[in-house]
């Protein structure tokens, strides 16, 4: 089933675990949005368990115009069969704050990593993962992996408020780790990493393609 839920104006949401498109046939959309009064941003958290978007269902998470999403342990996109996309778009005009997403390691479990593209067990079917971050948007996590067992693609594009579209990790990048990975950062965006890691295992193929100029001159950076 569809189920739509919408964060907006400066709502709060926390929750142990978040897991859109959780059945196979269902579908879920999950839409973190604006600003609210003295500048507090529409925040979704999960503070436990980290968030699945499309875990055997199809799924869509979205973080536009200033909303906060924050993802305690880790953050996987596409995983088990299922189809999600994850975007992570723009600012808030009046507030200049940036659509962010933070994945943060639990104190318990550690982790802190944002994977687009994984399959829940080895040889089971596998589903596909995309993720966008665009007009000046922000992405914090520890590690990262794009095609990490599924087929993933991740668009870091356009800067926007005279900032990059910016994917932050403190440790690796992977692309393409046992599937196919793509990478691409264009104009404007900017990717920082450790260590990247291309085609890491069996059967992996990773692509990265860096290209163009963003508004107010910049460049896309990796």
């Amino acid at each position: 089933d569809f189920g739509p839920l919408n964060v907006e104006d400066g709502g709060l949401v926390n929750a142990g675990s978040i897991v859109v498109g959780d059945e196979t046939f269902g579908s879920g959309m999950i839409t973190v949005q604006r600003v609210g009064s003295g500048g507090v941003p529409s925040t979704f958290k999960a503070s436990l368990l980290g968030i699945v978007v499309g875990r055997h269902g199809d799924a869509t998470l979205r973080v536009g115009d200033g909303g906060l999403l924050g993802g305690q342990f880790d953050v996987s996109v596409g995983v088990g069969g299922g189809e999600g996309s994850l975007m992570v778009k723009g600012f808030d005009t009046a507030s200049g704050k940036r659509s962010t997403l933070l994945v943060t390691p639990s104190a318990a479990l550690g982790g802190g990593g944002l994977s687009i593209g994984e399959e829940l067990v080895q040889g089971s079917t596998a589903g596909s993962g995309e993720m966008f971050i665009q007009n000046g948007a922000l992405v914090t996590s520890v590690m990262g992996a794009v095609g990490k067992s599924a087929i993933g693609t991740a668009t870091v594009d356009a800067a926007g408020n005279g900032l990059p579209s910016e994917w932050r990790m403190t440790e690796d990048l992977v692309v393409g780790g046992s599937s196919f990975g793509a990478l691409g950062v264009r104009n404007g965006g900017l990717v920082s990493t450790r260590h990247i890691e291309l085609g890491k295992e069996a059967f992996g193929n990773g692509t990265i393609t860096v290209a163009g100029v963003g508004a107010g001159g910049v460049p896309s950076t990796l």
